[in-house]
């Protein structure tokens, strides 16, 4: 069992960094990527059903809606750093539907591991990005396959076709009947596996990726609200209006100016 992690301070502020020592923490999954580096001591994780063991300079890449847990004693300390896509938006975009075949990763430049252990939650968001780029650089070379292909079990592995399939067409007609003429599986067997694994309907996860894309566009760029609403997926005008403000207690509009 597993269980899908929502944090809204990742939504507003792009990305979160923690820093601890001992810690269990059950199978879970969420829609950012994940770097994870072990300071000191050993960290035993699962990600997509393989075990890994982190130790004093070792790095491990998770990719958005890879389920994965943690496992480490008195004598670890890890540095984990969550952070949406659009910080790396050229390799999520490169990298689509794909994922490293061996996440691990030591790093044994001193430089790069000074830069991110320095990063603070108040970091300018340039100074974030030059560092997840700069190891997303360390992958370069590597070998990338697709899910099905990594080893993940064929249960976790239809759930990520489907977290898949909503990333590349939430911006368009996007509903539980478009995924199953897409993926190929019956409406009603995919509805009570979606809700039973991840305890919400495809529908509001297909809305939530909506509204974290606006709320970036809003953010980021002068697109009207007009032009944000059709890009994200919005059948209407009123019909954004009406879904933003009851997700974030603003119209898009007074987030904009906030």
């Amino acid at each position: 069992m597993f269980f899908y992690e929502e944090r809204p301070e990742i939504d507003r502020n792009m990305f979160a960094i923690e820093d601890g020592g001992s810690i269990s923490y059950p199978m879970h999954l969420h829609k950012w990527y994940e770097l994870v580096f072990a300071a000191d001591g050993n960290l035993d994780m699962i990600l997509n059903g393989t075990p890994y063991t982190l130790r004093s300079g070792d790095s491990l890449f998770i990719f958005p809606n890879q389920p994965h847990s943690y496992n480490g004693g008195d004598d670890c300390r890890r540095r984990i750093c969550l952070f949406k896509p659009e910080l790396i938006a050229y390799f999520n975009a490169k990298r689509r539907g794909v994922v490293p075949r061996c996440p691990k990763k030591r790093i044994d430049e001193a430089a790069w591991r000074d830069m991110f252990l320095s990063l603070t939650e108040d970091s300018p968001i340039e100074r974030v990005k030059g560092v997840l780029y700069a190891y997303c650089g360390y992958f370069n070379d590597d070998e990338f396959v697709s899910v099905t292909d990594s080893g993940i079990p064929d249960d976790l592995d239809l759930l990520h076709r489907i977290f898949v399939f909503a990333s590349e067409h939430y911006a368009e007609s996007c509903s539980l009947s478009d995924l199953s003429a897409g993926i190929g599986y019956d409406y009603s067997y995919l509805s009570k596996f979606f809700s039973e694994k991840i305890g919400t309907s495809f529908t509001e996860y297909v809305g939530s990726l909506r509204l974290d894309r606006a709320q970036y566009l809003l953010k980021n760029t002068s697109m009207s609200v007009l032009e944000i609403s059709e890009s994200c997926g919005y059948g209407s005008l009123r019909s954004f209006n009406r879904n933003f403000r009851r997700s974030t207690g603003k119209t898009p509009r007074e987030y904009r100016r906030g």
